[in-house]
């Protein structure tokens, strides 16, 4: 009887000792629960809490007071974190709701530049947008993506166009660039030839011969010959300045041409 006595007594003094010692395991379980409860980093604080869950499924049993109210202390902690995430989580999906419309407007105006005539403040524009897009913050990754093409493809559709245009209008410089030392290169042909025609008709001039003195009419006809000789020195000197004016104009023409 006394063996059987002692039995109980050792089996019940080892129940205790395991119920205190899973007591005082559980306490510290709640006094860490406690603690993520208040934590600002709620992603790790779940992760955290959830592997807490799994060890207070380990530990055995303690006396029915003290399990319950330790569990309710650390089902109470678990349920604060999870209401402070899922409140996190709310907020988030607000901001994200809110960047995501941001980012649409965005996404139309940088497409709307696209059909643009002023490329040039096109680009400025678009650099901005480049701008406001990074100070918007994120939304939900599969908006994200998406909106970021839709952003890029019609920033680059504008960049290509522009690029386009300016190759054309680069063209079309360089083509009126050739088409003046064309009309140049002209001009000084006519000249020339004008300049030697005026030089052909002032060696007539000076070849001319002189009338004779007993001509009624010499004074006369050696005036009109030293007219002619004085206009063609005249229409030369008018000439060579033209076509050295020409000559200086066809070669800055032509570096300007050369250098588009």
């Amino acid at each position: 009887m006394d063996e059987i006595f002692a039995a109980n007594k050792q089996r019940i003094d080892q129940m205790k000792a395991d119920w205190a010692a899973n007591k005082s395991a559980k306490e510290r379980l709640v006094s860490q629960a406690e603690s993520l409860a208040s934590s600002s980093d709620l992603r790790a604080a779940s992760d955290r809490m959830k592997s807490l869950g799994d060890e207070w499924k380990r530990i055995g049993p303690c006396e029915k007071s003290d399990n319950e109210r330790l569990w309710g202390r650390f089902n109470a902690a678990r349920t604060r974190l999870r209401e402070r995430k899922d409140q996190e989580f709310n907020k988030r999906k607000a901001e994200w709701a809110a960047n995501r419309s941001a980012k649409e407007r965005l996404v139309g105006r940088m497409s709307s530049l696209s059909s643009s005539s002023d490329y040039r403040a096109a680009k400025d524009e678009a650099r901005s947008l480049t701008d406001q897009w990074r100070a918007v913050g994120p939304c939900e990754k599969s908006d994200q993506e998406r909106l970021w093409n839709d952003f890029k493809s019609a920033k680059d559709r504008l960049f290509e166009a522009a690029k386009r245009d300016g190759e054309q209008r680069a063209a079309e410089r360089r083509q009126r660039a050739w088409e003046r030392v064309s009309r140049l290169e002209e001009q000084l042909r006519n000249t020339e030839a004008a300049l030697y025609r005026a030089q052909d008709s002032y060696s007539r001039a000076l070849s001319a011969r002189s009338p004779s003195m007993n001509n009624p009419n010499w004074m006369t006809i050696v005036r009109n010959q030293q007219e002619r000789q004085s206009n063609a020195r005249s229409k030369i000197a008018s000439l060579e300045q033209r076509k050295s004016d020409l000559v200086y104009k066809l070669m800055d023409a032509r570096s300007k041409a050369n250098s588009l």
